[in-house]
């Protein structure tokens, strides 16, 4: 049952939840209210995670591979600590490490419910339908509203952001791409060929510049990693190219809109106020370099100290994200900003340790049949740092960044707990050793 319920949560983690009024229902059903409560998914994973402690205890079989997380995230737990010391207001950041301290407790039980093969299996699935879910869901809604309209916010209960979405969606497409190019069954293949197909789909109807890219360069990355001949490159390349031509027969309006925006990106409204942000953020870290203004304070300090006046939300002059989610529009800034050099190191640490690793069973003989996992996995990375350049939907405070955050983190968690050798090394009497495919 606990497996279950995990599952459960983490698709509706995934999809955004259920909807509200599903197949045209208008009325306020009790089932369909429950189903639908966006808190839900975080009592299903905590239900399922007390029935896994009871029911079997909390023996973790710790792995080279889960080792080399935990020593990532304490100390990254550790860099953002010390800013909260020297915090501009510390009862915030205090609350701040208090949400990141939960994250990283679901991010181990995350890994103790991923040890077993048969959870990874059915998580693998389970992702497959929770991704297609939601792409449906999304290409629908753009038909409704039509593709000749950009695209702001959708009909979701908890992702009602374009950007929210296209960050999800992105992260899953290397993954599905890469088990459908190398997967040895072919009904495996042919399933998650033709969710990529629908996840692609989705990623370009929302008319996201950052999105496009990130899905194009992983798109081209994962058949150039895993050294596919050219009859499988002609297939990605001809997929990708369907994808494009079923916009443009509906719309020329989504090319012409995410591609003269791309080309005459700096004279974009967006993109000058991502500048002052920018060099507010940068200003931020200049006078705290060490230690930063304090963890989850940028909301805050950006306009009592700073004097923000990039917010527009609500009309001139009046600041609808003080305290309400404000970001610096890019991660790597952000956490520059708020936990100085000592965060920021960590930060790249992490990224720095992850990257080593995936590399080094690239090359590991042991490793040669996972692949196609590393590749998807060093996508999913490749993915974020692109996304991450122009937005942070991870900061404090951010709409649903709690459930960004436990699905970035576990989408980490699940594609690195992934990537398993496929060979044995056994001894021989006169100590040599010879590699046996595991079955």
């Amino acid at each position: 049952m606990r497996e279950w319920l995990f599952l459960a949560a983490v698709f509706m983690m995934v999809t955004g939840d259920f909807p509200r009024f599903p197949f045209g229902i208008q009325e306020k059903h009790l089932p369909f209210l429950i189903l639908s409560w966006p808190k839900l998914y975080v009592f299903l994973l905590a239900f399922a995670f007390v029935l896994l402690i009871l029911t079997q205890g909390i023996r973790f079989q710790e792995t080279a591979d889960t080792k080399l997380l935990k020593q990532s995230f304490l100390m990254l737990l550790f860099g953002f600590s010390g800013s909260c010391l020297f915090s501009q207001d510390k009862r915030m950041s205090l609350e701040a490490l208090g949400s990141f301290c939960a994250i990283l407790l679901f991010l181990y039980l995350f890994a103790l419910s991923l040890q077993s093969e048969t959870n990874i299996e059915r998580m693998e699935f389970c992702l497959l339908f929770a991704a297609v879910f939601l792409a449906v869901r999304v290409i629908l809604w753009r038909i409704h509203e039509g593709l000749d309209v950009g695209t702001y916010h959708l009909k979701n209960n908890s992702w009602i952001g374009k950007l929210q979405i296209t960050w999800v969606l992105n992260f899953f497409s290397p993954i599905f791409l890469a088990t459908a190019l190398k997967h040895p069954e072919f009904k495996k293949r042919l399933y998650f060929g033709m969710a990529w197909m629908v996840v692609g789909l989705g990623i370009l109807v929302l008319y996201s510049r950052a999105g496009w890219f990130s899905f194009l360069v992983t798109t081209l990355l994962v058949p150039w990693m895993n050294h596919l001949k050219w009859e499988k490159w002609g297939l990605v390349i001809g997929s990708l190219l369907i994808l494009l031509f079923v916009i443009t027969a509906q719309s020329r309006f989504g090319i012409q809109y995410v591609v003269m925006n791309s080309a005459e990106f700096q004279a974009q409204g967006g993109v000058q106020t991502r500048w002052g942000i920018w060099k507010d953020t940068i200003k931020m870290f200049l006078d705290h370099p060490l230690t930063g203004i304090g963890l989850g304070t940028y909301d805050k300090i950006a306009y009592t100290d700073y004097h923000n006046f990039h917010d527009r939300t609500h009309g001139e002059g009046r600041n609808g994200f003080y305290l309400n989610g404000w970001h610096a529009h890019n991660v790597s800034l952000h956490l520059l900003a708020e936990t100085g050099l000592f965060g920021f190191f960590a930060w790249g640490c992490l990224w720095y340790t992850l990257f080593r690793s995936l590399r080094a069973k690239w090359k590991d003989p042991m490793y040669f049949l996972a692949r196609p996992e590393i590749s998807a996995c060093s996508c999913f990375l490749f993915s974020f740092l692109i996304l991450s350049m122009t937005e942070n939907l991870m900061a404090i405070r951010v709409y649903e960044s709690m459930r960004m955050n436990l699905t970035i983190g576990f989408l980490l968690v699940y594609n690195f707990l992934k990537v398993r050798p496929h060979l044995t090394v056994l001894p021989l009497p006169e100590g040599n050793a010879v590699s046996q495919t595991e079955t």
